[in-house]
C-alpha cells in the first residue's frame, strides 16, 4: 500500500556504480530512518528497531508487504541531528530498482549520491569515487587523500593559520597551486580522448591494437581498411585513456570512406591529445604531411608526432618527430606512454601521495577561501574536511 509523503524528509542515494556488481550500497539520511527501517526490514537478530545498536551490522530482509525484495545487511549511525541508514544489498539493477520503488512509495526522495543532505566530507567522497576508478595510479592517488593527502593538508592549514606559522599569503599560494593541480584529478577520474591521426597505412590500427592489448581494429596493408573511427579504453602510464583509431586522412572517391572522414572531422574537436603518426617508409615530405594534418586539428590542443614502423627506418629521422615507435619490436612504446601522460598535464615529478582536489565541492570551497580573511578560512577548510 502506498505511503506517499510519510517519509518525505528522508533522502536516499545509490553510492555504488550502477550495474551488475556483487554488492550495492544505498544510503538514507533523515531523522525518521529508524522508523522507516521498522516498516520495511525484518531480522531474527533484531526484535525491535529501538534496540538497534548504532554501528552494528544486522542481517535481514527488505520486504514490500509480505514479498521479500532481497536479503540485506543494514547499519544505522547517528551524528548530532543526522541519522543515517546504510543498506547493503545484492548488486543487480532489478533489485535496486525494486528497492527504490519501495522507498519512493513511502515518500523517500531518491537523489544522486553527491546531493545527499548529510554533510559531505573528503572521506565520504573518497569512498564513493574509489569504486569508480579504472587504473592503479588513480586508485592509489585517491586512496591517499584521506586521512593523509588533502585531509592532512587541510588540517595543517587550519593549525598553521590559527598559530600564525602559516601566513595569509602562504595559504593563498598553496591553495592556488592546489587548484592548478586539480587537472590531475580530472585525468585520473575521467578517461582522456587520445586520437591516432595519420595517412593511410601509417600503422595506426597496429599501434592501437598493441597499446590496448587487443584487436581493436582490423589490420591490413590496403589503404582505407579502417573506414570509421573505433575506440577502446586502456591504461597509459596510469591514466585511463580512450584510444581512438581513425581512418587515414586522404582524398578518396569511396562514398563510405568519404562519409567516415567527414564524421571524423566532427569528432576531432573532442580530443584531449593527438598522436600524429607518420610511417618510417613514408614516401613524401614528413614535414609537409605534419603541417597538412595539423590543419585539420583543433587549435591549441596538444599533439605528439610519432614515427611509426620504426623497424623500417633507414637513415636519419626528421627533426619534427617527437618519438620513434614500433608495434612489431616494441621500441618506444614505454616512452610513448610517458609522453602521453606528460602531454595530458601530469608532471614528471607527480606523487600519488600529494594533496589533490578531486571533487567539484572541494574545488569550490578552496576557490571561495581565496577571497576570505584568515579568520574565516579555517571554517571553509573544516567544511571541506566534513567537520
Amino acid at each position: 500500500m502506498s505511503q506517499t509523503g510519510k517519509y518525505s524528509q528522508i533522502t536516499a542515494a545509490l553510492l555504488t556504480p550502477p550495474g551488475f556488481g556483487g554488492i550495492a550500497v544505498v544510503k538514507l539520511y533523515g531523522q525518521a530512518v529508524d522508523a522507516l527501517l521498522a516498516e520495511i526490514f525484518t531480522s531474527h537478530s533484531l526484535p525491535a528497531v529501538d534496540t538497534i545498536v548504532p554501528g552494528k551490522y544486522y542481517l535481514g530482509e527488505i520486504r514490500d508487504s509480505e514479498q521479500v525484495i532481497d536479503q540485506v545487511m543494514v547499519v544505522l549511525s547517528r551524528d548530532n541531528d543526522n541519522t543515517a541508514l546504510e543498506i547493503q544489498s545484492h548488486g543487480g539493477p532489478r533489485i535496486i530498482q525494486r528497492l527504490f520503488i519501495l522507498l519512493t512509495s513511502y515518500g523517500v526522495q531518491v537523489i544522486s549520491w553527491h546531493m545527499l543532505e548529510a554533510p559531505a566530507s573528503i572521506a565520504a567522497e573518497q569512498e564513493y569515487i574509489l569504486a569508480t576508478l579504472k587504473t592503479e595510479l588513480a586508485i592509489t592517488t585517491i586512496a591517499a587523500q584521506y586521512p593523509a593527502g588533502l585531509a592532512a593538508w587541510c588540517q595543517t592549514m587550519i593549525s598553521g593559520l590559527s598559530n600564525s606559522t602559516i601566513t595569509h599569503d602562504d595559504y593563498k599560494k598553496q591553495a592556488t597551486a592546489l587548484l592548478n593541480y586539480s587537472i590531475i584529478a580530472d585525468r585520473l577520474l575521467k578517461p582522456s580522448r587520445v586520437f591516432l591521426i595519420g595517412p593511410p597505412n601509417a600503422g595506426k590500427s597496429t599501434l592501437a591494437n598493441h597499446l590496448t592489448g587487443r584487436s581493436q581494429s582490423l589490420v591490413s596493408d590496403l589503404p582505407g581498411t579502417t573506414r570509421d573511427w573505433t575506440s577502446e579504453l586502456t591504461d597509459m602510464a596510469g591514466l585511463p585513456v580512450e584510444l581512438v583509431d581513425t581512418a587515414g586522412t586522404r582524398d578518396t572517391s569511396d562514398h563510405l570512406e568519404s562519409l567516415s572522414l567527414t564524421r571524423l572531422k566532427d569528432q576531432l574537436n573532442d580530443a584531449d591529445l593527438y598522436l600524429i603518426l607518420i610511417p618510417a617508409d613514408f614516401s613524401g615530405s614528413i614535414e609537409n604531411e605534419i603541417v597538412n594534418i595539423k590543419a585539420h586539428l583543433a587549435p591549441g590542443k596538444p599533439f605528439i608526432t610519432v614515427l611509426s614502423k620504426s623497424e623500417l627506418l633507414k637513415g636519419d629521422c626528421s627533426s619534427r618527430i617527437d618519438i620513434l615507435v614500433s608495434a612489431v619490436t616494441g621500441q618506444g612504446t614505454a616512452q610513448l606512454h610517458s609522453k602521453v601522460k606528460y602531454s595530458l598535464g601530469i608532471p614528471a615529478d607527480f606523487s600519488p601521495q600529494a594533496p589533490i582536489l578531486f571533487t567539484p565541492r572541494q574545488r569550490n570551497l578552496i576557490t571561495d577561501s581565496l577571497t576570505l580573511q584568515p579568520q574565516h578560512i579555517s571554517q571553509i577548510l573544516k567544511t571541506c574536511l566534513g567537520h
